[in-house]
This record gives C-alpha cells, structure tokens and sequence, in this order.
C-alpha cells in the first residue's frame, strides 16, 4: 500500500512539474500573449488592445485615440490624404491583418515586429516591446516603420 502511494505521489509531482513547465514557456510567453492581444484586438478593436498596454504604449494609444475622435483634428487631416494612417488603424483596428514578424527575447522583456496590412491601401511593420508586468506580458511601447498609404486599393485598380 506505500508503495502504491510512493508511485501516486511521485506521479502527481511530475504531472504537476510538466504542467508548471508548460504554464511557463508556453502559456506565459511573448508569443501566446500576442496571440491574446491580436484576438481581443480583432474582436474589439482598439477597447480590446487597452487591457495589454502599459507605460509608453498606453500614452501613445490614448493620444491617438483621442486625436482621431477630434473632429477639428478629423477635419484637418482630410486636408492631407497621407496623414490618414493613425485615424485608419484606430477606427478599424479590427479590420487590420496581422503577420508575425521577428520575435528577440529575454526572461522580462520582448521586441517583436509584426507587418500590418488594411485593405492593401495601408501597410507597414509596428515593432512592440513587451514587458512582464504582474507575471503578465504587456505591450510597453510601439514603433511604426515602412508605412506606405495608397489611395487606391488593389480591389479597386482590379476593377477599373
């Protein structure tokens, strides 16, 4: 019978140590919680990617928000068509595909770059640094790059 419970025991422990193993370098990595952020963010647009940010990503998506729901700042911008960029992704961030880029990590902080794409009228690459914050890994800051905006699409030259 002690040995029965020697062998149960010894079994729990390792099920227990694969699982912690599992939780650590898979569930709790840069990757998965881009995965959760990009589904929340394509869900719920930008009120999903709030939740994932901290420090300066926060403050630079609060300025941008707020900035495109301005109408005299809206108004403006309609002036100059290639200024659009920061109004499109806000308003129809769900819309946005996303394509994982490279991904450079530490055991607290990651830098990935991910290539976006609306519509074949905007594209460009947005670097984010992740920190761990609270064992969760959030978006710290956010670095656009390569952004190109075409006032045509490619559905819309195809028709034509």
């Amino acid at each position: 019978m002690k040995k029965i419970i020697c062998i149960m025991s010894v079994i729990i422990l390792l099920f227990a140590g694969v699982g912690s193993y599992a939780y650590v370098k898979v569930i709790n990595s840069p990757e998965y919680a881009l995965k959760t952020i990009l589904s929340d963010v394509k869900e719920n647009g930008v009120e999903g990617l709030m939740p994932h940010l901290t420090g300066n990503a926060k403050e630079l998506v609060e300025k941008a928000q707020a900035l495109s729901e301005n109408a005299l700042v809206s108004s403006i911008l309609s002036f100059f068509d290639t200024d659009k960029y920061t109004e499109v992704l806000m308003k129809e961030l769900s819309k946005v595909e996303w394509s994982l880029g490279d991904i450079l990590k530490s055991s607290d902080k990651a830098s990935v770059s991910l290539d976006f794409n609306y519509e074949d009228t905007l594209t460009g690459t947005v670097t984010l640094t992740l920190i761990q914050e609270e064992k969760e890994w959030k978006i710290n800051d956010i670095n656009f790059s390569d952004i190109s905006y075409s006032k045509t699409s490619s559905s819309d030259a195809s028709s034509q």
